[in-house]
């Protein structure tokens, strides 16, 4: 949930705060926060991060942390 916010595609590498998922497994977040709530339902919900995998398969996320981070939420990163 993006908290109604705009996104916006961008070429080459982005400067200041940002959160960049280059579309096969690697997310970057730079000065990033991520509020995932308070749900306690099943996942995604209340998760900051969630990564989605198809039933009995394995799911493979890379996050690269530059500078200070908050992912928050019931689960964080799930």
């Amino acid at each position: 949930n993006d908290g109604g916010k705009t996104w916006t595609p961008m070429q080459g590498t982005p400067t200041g705060n940002y959160i960049q998922y280059d579309g096969s497994a690697a997310l970057t977040l730079n000065g990033a926060t991520i509020d995932g709530g308070n749900s306690t339902g099943s996942a995604p919900f209340g998760a900051g991060i969630y990564a989605l995998c198809s039933s009995q398969q394995s799911v493979s996320l890379t996050i690269e942390l530059i500078d200070e981070n908050a992912i928050t939420g019931n689960y964080g990163i799930k």
